[in-house]
């Protein structure tokens, strides 16, 4: 009997821990929200070529043939296993 009851014992605590290890990653997650804005984009003809500027704009993506188009780069690191959960 004795052995019977130590079994649900340490099968009620063997579920319990699980369980709270489960509930603390889920009070883990936390959402972020990110916010980029521009001034209005300047378009200039400058030697017969259309070229864009922005003023945020840290360089600029150059293709012959086509014009000039501002680029912004910013890194924004986050956890392992993070979700993206969208991108408008």
């Amino acid at each position: 009997m004795k052995k019977i009851m130590l079994s649900f014992l340490f099968l009620f605590l063997l579920l319990n821990v699980n369980t709270n290890a489960i509930l603390t990653d889920d009070s883990l997650s936390e959402n972020q929200s990110f916010t980029f804005s521009f001034s209005s984009p300047e378009i200039k003809m400058i030697n017969d070529e259309i070229q864009i500027f922005i003023k945020e704009a840290s360089s600029s993506i150059t293709d012959p043939g086509y014009p000039s188009l501002p680029k912004y780069t910013k890194t924004i690191i986050l956890p392992q296993a993070s979700k993206i959960s969208s991108v408008t």
